[in-house]
């Protein structure tokens, strides 16, 4: 499975990233071994912090050609 989480501030990977509990969505995918973890923010360093600590694939713009739907 793929995953995109867009926004990288507290509610998209801050309110847990320096402890152990799981309060956000970033961090949950992150611990899965089905899931192909992406993140994207319109704050790059914000996207470079978060992807280097979750082991997440960094996206630099959005576009609708990059989604299809499933059965397409």
């Amino acid at each position: 499975m793929k995953a995109l989480v867009i926004g990288c501030g507290k509610i998209g990977a801050g309110y847990d990233f320096n402890n152990d509990q799981i309060l956000t969505h970033t961090k949950a995918l992150s611990l899965r071994n089905d899931v192909q973890l992406s993140v994207y923010d319109i704050d790059k360093k914000k996207t470079d912090k978060v992807a280097r600590r979750y082991h997440a694939h960094q996206c630099d713009k959005l576009s609708p050609l990059m989604y299809r739907p499933l059965n397409s």
